[in-house]
Parts: structure tokens; sequence; C-alpha cells
């Protein structure tokens, strides 16, 4: 299945996020709180469902040495 745009923009912001706060793993609490944040998502089902969806669909996998990565989709 594509991506709604819905899904595209939140995958963008978590991409837009930079520095300390993704290097060690972008799909983090922390760069969850701040891509919460910048949406207006009022419960943390909300991201955390984009996520799954990102990753039933591949567009990002969970790498055991590293966490979770943007696939090649």
């Amino acid at each position: 299945d594509p991506l709604t745009q819905r899904e595209i923009d939140v995958l963008s912001a978590f991409m837009e996020l930079e520095g300390d706060l993704v290097n060690e793993d972008r799909f983090g609490t922390q760069a969850r709180s701040s891509v919460r944040r910048k949406f207006g998502f009022k419960t943390y089902s909300n991201l955390d469902n984009y996520i799954k969806y990102f990753k039933k669909k591949g567009v990002i996998y969970i790498n055991p040495i590293c966490s979770h990565h943007v696939g090649d989709t």
C-alpha cells in the first residue's frame, strides 16, 4: 500500500530531525515527543500507530544493532 499524505508528513517530520536527538534512534522516545508536539497528537497511541503502519508497509524496519531505520522501499 502506498503511504497516505499524512503518513508522508509524519515520516518527513522524523527525517527532518537532526543532531543528538536522532543519533541513537531516529524513532526513539525523544524524537517521538518532538514529532508528537509538531502535529499536536494528544495521546501516545496516535504516533505509535503511524510507526506501526510504517513497519507494516516496509518503510522502516528494526535493526537489532541500531534500532529503527528507514527502508529502501
